[in-house]
């Protein structure tokens, strides 16, 4: 891969959750884009449609967690390309955070409610053609606006703001409980 590659890139456990199908499709769509693959495989299921052999897709195994960051770095668009199930439709993927907190321009299935929370700084795709689609969009519509914006939505979904959050609102459950008691 050179220094002027469209780089797609998926961190994470590669799985039951992942829609192999769509990745095939995607993947011979985008010839001319790398897909490197980051994380353990828990399943072997991508053998199906023989994933990593294709000339523009690179496994790159298990990482320490403390060198992902690098390889973060590297990816142009993240990827979070799970199957749509009842399965994931339950499912808060914590990468969308890591992947933003980057800045990372994402794209995913609509595998859950809690993903699609993000539409407004995320693009999807639930077919091999749209998910390609978004891709691209995402790829050349980058920007160091939408970088930012990126940035401050993962900030207000770390740990310690969602907890900020979750006392706000016991704050005001304490309060219309003090109403009436009286």
């Amino acid at each position: 891969m050179g220094v002027d590659e469209k780089v797609v890139g998926f961190i994470g456990n590669l799985e039951t959750r992942t829609d192999y199908q769509l990745l095939e499709g995607v993947i011979n769509k985008l010839k001319d884009y790398f897909f490197i693959f980051i994380g353990p495989r828990g399943t072997d299921e991508y053998k199906t449609i023989d994933l990593f052999n294709k000339p523009n897709v690179y496994y790159l195994g298990s990482k320490k967690i403390d060198d992902l960051p690098a390889y973060l770095k590297k990816i142009d668009v993240a990827i979070i390309p799970f199957k749509c199930n009842v399965l994931t439709k339950s499912i808060y993927p914590l990468k969308i955070n890591e992947y933003l907190a980057a800045g990372k321009p994402v794209v995913a299935t609509r595998f859950s409610e809690d993903i699609q929370t993000f539409s407004e700084v995320i693009s999807f795709g639930n077919d091999s053609d749209e998910f390609a689609d978004s891709i691209k969009k995402e790829y050349e519509s980058d920007s160091e606006a939408k970088v930012q914006t990126r940035i401050k939505v993962a900030e207000n979904n770390t740990w310690a703001a969602r907890v900020e959050q979750f006392w706000e609102i016991l704050k005001s459950f304490k309060g219309r409980n003090h109403e009436h008691v009286g």
